[in-house]
């Protein structure tokens, strides 16, 4: 992505399938530390027009994280909604992951999309990761003509927001 090298393959990618089978690789995970699970897929959100391999990597990211950061007993909710209309009456879709996890503090956050920066000092590390997730995530997005938010609260969890041009065609490039 970096070198600007990546052959972006545009198909119709039918989200709530996709994010169902994201869910998936955590079930073990989400077992084993009691967490809650849900998926909202919004109305008339099930289809995206994106690069299906790239949409995917970024939802498993997201829940990743999430999974990572939330303490046994918590809830995870990945899901989607329509986000309006733009002058070309193409809507933005977006996607989202919501976690009762450890939060982020508001100092902390200008590192979370850096390359291989982790807000946890080295000394004090006890989470496992290269660093690398969230800064691919924001790639994707852009790659996609979209944005990445996070609001979080120390404490009390985190919700990444990604919004995408429900149709590439309406991209201006």
């Amino acid at each position: 992505i970096e070198s600007g090298n990546m052959d972006i393959q545009y198909t119709s990618v039918n989200l709530e399938e996709l994010i169902q089978r994201s869910t998936l690789f955590f079930k073990e995970k989400i077992l084993n530390n009691k967490l809650k699970l849900s998926v909202e897929i919004g109305l008339k959100t099930d289809c995206l027009e994106a690069d299906e391999r790239l949409i995917k990597q970024l939802v498993v990211n997201l829940i990743a994280n999430a999974v990572k950061f939330t303490p046994e007993g918590g809830s995870i909710v990945v899901g989607t909604k329509k986000d309006g209309d733009n002058s070309n009456n193409d809507g933005m879709i977006e996607i989202y992951v919501k976690d009762t996890g450890i939060g982020i503090k508001e100092e902390d956050r200008y590192l979370l999309f850096e390359p291989f920066k982790q807000i946890e000092s080295v000394y004090t590390k006890k989470y496992e990761g290269t660093g690398l997730g969230l800064a691919l995530c924001k790639d994707i997005v852009e790659l996609h003509g979209g944005e990445l938010k996070v609001t979080s609260e120390w404490g009390n969890g985190s919700c990444f927001s990604v919004t995408i041009p429900e149709k590439q065609s309406s991209r201006s490039t």
